[in-house]
This record gives structure tokens, C-alpha cells and sequence, in this order.
């Protein structure tokens, strides 16, 4: 990839990405002379590949931001505090809190929608039934949530319209037109939430061990403790005797038949009003 941006010959190259490997791309391509703004890892390539021959690489260096993040943003350091305590929120959550605070872009007006047509299959089903999404294929909690499966055949039960992710081909368009065309998408903490934002369509957020207050979603479940059963740093010991601690796909559906009957509600005083 490094090869591929530095033959394009850009006047500028810019990562807002925050996650150690396009990190690890930016910092190459800052110490290849390329006119890099933004973030990249604090060792330059030479000391990192050093590092991993003498074995002496931390391994919070390749997992935990803090550790290896540096950029050329002045207000990056406020990305690493709990901002979404302060006082004073910023009315566009965290895609401004980010752009502009850390990132420093004069931004004079936020606009965080994409123009998309929906997708005309769902599009149909929506004029008899509604549409929920399950985008529970990533998680930046490094677990996804287990009983996708069992959840949707619940729901499909109660009779609502029920695609999955997969269905999108992870095809970016093809997912935001998927998602313009529901009425609900439930996902874990991803990007997916701000996909499903970029298109109106309203978000159950499934928890866990995310911040509800970063992710700013319509309807959320409570935080809970990492699953014993099957969270990342649990990976070593996973079996089946170990308790599953993810919400129950049972409680998934109630508060989603919950969620349409307060939808329902709030459209007809809408109305009425």
C-alpha cells in the first residue's frame, strides 16, 4: 500500500485513523519523506522492526493507542481522555469532537448524512413490514456478539424483515442502502453505527463494554463486564463451561418490539401535533 500512495505522487496525505496498523502505514510513509499529516506510531520503522528481532516489543505497544500513537494534530491528546464527561458536549457527538477538537479542522457546520437511494428490495418488504439490520460482525470491543443467529430467527418470528450484514457483501454502498431502507439497525460498537447515522436510520446499540456517550446511539443496552465466555482477553480459556454474559437474544427482542411501540408512539403525537 505504501508503494501504491508514494508512486501517486500526493501533495498531501492525511490518517485519521487511530488503530496501530494505519498507524504503522503513516509512520513508514513519514520516514519516507511524503507529505504525511496526521496521526502515525511514535518509533519509527527502523527502531519498531528492532524492537521485534530482540524481542523486546511491548505488547501495549501494538494494542493500546496511548502507547504508540504521535501525531502532527495538536488536540490528539484530548482523544486519549474522557472527553464525553465534560460539561459541554458537542452537539455533532463524537465526529465533531474529533475532527475538530483533536484534529483541529474548521469545520463550520458538521454534515454527517450521505445522500443514497434505498435498496429497492427492502424498500418493497418495508411497505408491509419492518426492517431490522444486524451488523453484529465487528466490534471494536474485540468480541462480536454470539447469537446473531438466534436473534434474528426471534425476530423474524415476531414478524419483522431481517437482513445481516454479510448481505451487504461488505460492499459500503450496498450497506448504507441496506440501512436507508430499515427502521432499526442493531449493531456493537463499530463503524457501523455512524453508517447507519449517515442514512437516518436509528441505532440499538449493544453495549457491552463500549461507552454509550462516544457512540451517541438512539437506543442502547447496559454496559456489562467483559464476557467471561468469550471477550478477547478471555481467549485462552474459552470453553463451554465458561458463562456466556452477552445479552440474551429474548431481551434483544423485547426491547426491540419496545423500541417500534415507542417509535409508534412518538409518530402519532407527531401527527397529532
Amino acid at each position: 500500500m505504501a508503494e501504491n500512495i508514494i508512486g501517486q505522487e500526493y501533495s498531501q496525505i492525511v490518517n485519521l485513523d487511530t488503530a496501530f496498523m494505519p498507524c504503522f502505514l503513516s509512520r513508514f510513509l513519514k520516514d519516507a519523506a511524503e507529505p504525511l499529516v496526521g496521526n502515525f506510531i511514535s518509533l519509527s520503522i527502523a527502531e519498531l522492526l528492532d524492537k521485534v528481532q530482540d524481542q523486546s516489543l511491548e505488547p501495549e505497544y501494538v494494542n493500546v493507542p496511548s502507547a504508540f500513537l504521535d501525531s502532527t494534530f495538536i488536540g490528539m491528546r484530548q482523544w486519549l481522555t474522557p472527553w464525553w464527561h465534560s460539561s459541554v458536549l458537542p452537539d455533532g457527538g463524537y465526529p465533531e469532537f474529533y475532527l475538530k477538537h483533536c484534529c483541529g479542522f474548521d469545520i463550520a457546520e458538521l454534515q454527517q448524512n450521505v445522500q443514497i437511494s434505498a435498496d429497492k428490495r427492502l424498500a418493497k418488504k418495508a411497505k408491509s413490514s419492518q426492517v431490522i439490520g444486524l451488523c453484529l460482525t465487528h466490534s471494536e470491543d474485540g468480541y462480536i456478539y454470539p447469537h446473531t443467529a438466534e436473534l434474528k430467527k426471534l425476530l423474524q418470528q415476531q414478524g419483522y424483515e431481517v437482513w445481516v450484514r454479510a448481505d451487504s457483501h461488505d460492499n459500503p454502498v450496498t450497506l448504507l442502502k441496506m440501512m436507508s431502507a430499515s427502521d432499526l439497525v442493531v449493531c456493537k460498537s463499530s463503524g457501523d453505527r455512524w453508517y447507519a447515522q449517515a442514512v437516518n436510520c436509528p441505532v440499538l446499540l449493544i453495549t457491552a463494554t463500549a461507552e454509550p456517550a462516544v457512540l451517541m446511539p438512539d437506543f442502547a443496552t447496559e454496559q456489562r463486564a467483559p464476557c467471561p465466555k468469550h471477550a478477547l482477553q478471555y481467549s485462552d480459556m474459552i470453553n463451554e463451561k465458561l458463562p456466556c454474559d452477552c445479552d440474551k437474544a429474548e431481551d434483544l427482542t423485547e426491547s426491540i418490539v419496545s423500541i417500534f411501540e415507542h417509535l409508534a408512539e412518538e409518530a402519532e403525537s407527531e401527527n397529532h401535533g
